[in-house]
């Protein structure tokens, strides 16, 4: 299968040391050695002659709000295909190493970068055996923790406030969860962060700038190399908190609280908080019990309930600390 030639930019996703034709949204980087990465992946630009039609039904999928399918996965002889209509179809053939991007029309560099750093590596990471969750997590002077919870539900202006309180960020948005002899360990990720233009002001007081995720946008891409710490191991988590945040009444009291989740909901929780899980299908949704239940074990999920509102952030900050330090 022949591929378009382009410059090629060398970069470490989540442990996995990638040679990509696209730029992503990360800086380049020498590859990161990692026990579970033995070689280099590619990804490049192929040629729309490859491009297959799928006849066949897909064998999972992900909607929108709106019930459109926003990616779709295929199966066949060759590896595997992810569509997403009206930007990319990826074929990813594991015994290659290879990721063959097919452009949709006039499809942005970025839209198709992030798919590359987001959907694309944790499906490739899933199929190595380390499934990801949708997750933000930073590293306190306590302990290793994470947020997790549907999207708008305040994640990454929360690791944002962490970050500007001097914790160290390990994920904005995908956490790979590995399993060794002693524990579960969250990462590898990405030094990026996305964030609302609120946040970049409220949060992280970055008043210039940043670019945008991407165009007509209000999310802006906030590289952190260089500004914050970031960690660059895979590091044992201590605690994870499942968001929910409400907006107060006026006149009530705003309170944060944090209450632990039973074994049943803190699973549903995971489960549901898979990174990508709409792209698996149920057995292999089945299959990561086994990690959760050993995770849950190891960093209990605490349901954190705390009001909307920049103001309440020394708040919330506080609270979780606090947490922490009557765990110890």
């Amino acid at each position: 299968m022949n591929a378009v030639i382009a410059p090629a930019g060398v970069y470490s996703l989540y442990g996995l040391s990638v040679r990509s034709d696209l730029p992503l949204p990360i800086q380049p980087s020498p590859p990161v050695g990692d026990a579970d990465d033995a070689g280099v992946w590619t990804f490049r630009v192929a040629a729309p002659a490859g491009l297959r039609e799928f006849n066949g039904p897909s064998v999972a999928e992900i909607r929108c709000a709106h019930g459109s399918v926003f990616a779709a996965r295929y199966v066949a002889a060759d590896g595997y295909w992810l569509h997403n209509p009206s930007t990319a179809t990826f074929h990813i053939v594991p015994e290659r190493r290879c990721v063959d991007v097919y452009r949709d029309g006039s499809a942005d560099d970025r839209l198709i970068g992030l798919l590359l750093v987001g959907q694309v590596a944790v499906f490739l990471l899933h199929t190595f055996g380390c499934p990801t969750l949708h997750a933000s997590a930073v590293v306190t002077d306590q302990a290793p923790i994470a947020f997790v919870g549907p999207p708008g539900r305040g994640k990454s202006t929360l690791a944002a406030t962490f970050l500007e309180r001097g914790a160290a960020l390990l994920s904005d948005d995908c956490l790979p969860l590995r399993r060794r002899d002693d524990a579960v360990y969250g990462g590898p990720s990405l030094p990026i962060l996305k964030v609302w233009d609120d946040t970049a002001a409220h949060s992280l007081s970055i008043s210039h700038e940043l670019p945008a995720l991407l165009p007509a946008m209000n999310k802006r891409l906030l590289a952190v190399e260089g500004r914050y710490e970031f960690v660059e191991t895979p590091t044992r988590l201590s605690a994870i908190y499942a968001l929910e945040r409400y907006q107060p009444l006026v006149g009530d009291a705003a309170d944060v609280t944090i209450t632990p989740a039973s074994a049943r909901d803190s699973l549903a929780m995971l489960l549901g908080q898979t990174a990508q899980g709409g792209l698996l299908r149920q057995t292999e949704i089945a299959r990561l019990l086994p990690l959760y239940t050993h995770l849950v074990a190891q960093a209990p999920v605490r349901v954190l309930r705390y009001p909307a509102g920049f103001e309440y952030q020394d708040e919330v900050y506080a609270r979780v600390l606090a947490d922490l330090d009557a765990r110890r």
